[in-house]
């Protein structure tokens, strides 16, 4: 696995969803997350989660997005 400074777009310098969520090879190279890089995962349509892996969407109660997504919220916050 790369670095996480050698992750794409949105996961630049971040640990991504597939790693966090310790998903298979098998899963995360069909998932639109790994696939799209370029926005975090609760903004695709759909993700391995729903699609393999059975979970419902229901990001907020989601690591991932309690990491990030709380992070990016305080960063604006601080920004004002």
């Amino acid at each position: 696995m790369p670095e996480a400074n050698e992750y794409p777009g949105y996961w630049r310098g971040k640990t991504p969803c597939w790693v966090m969520l310790g998903c298979s090879r098998y899963a995360y190279e069909r998932c639109d997350a790994y696939l799209h890089p370029e926005t975090p995962c609760w903004e695709q349509k759909v993700t391995c989660c729903e699609e393999v892996l059975r979970i419902p969407k229901d990001c907020q109660h989601c690591i991932v997005y309690k990491v990030y997504h709380n992070q990016e919220m305080m960063d604006a916050a601080a920004f004002y």
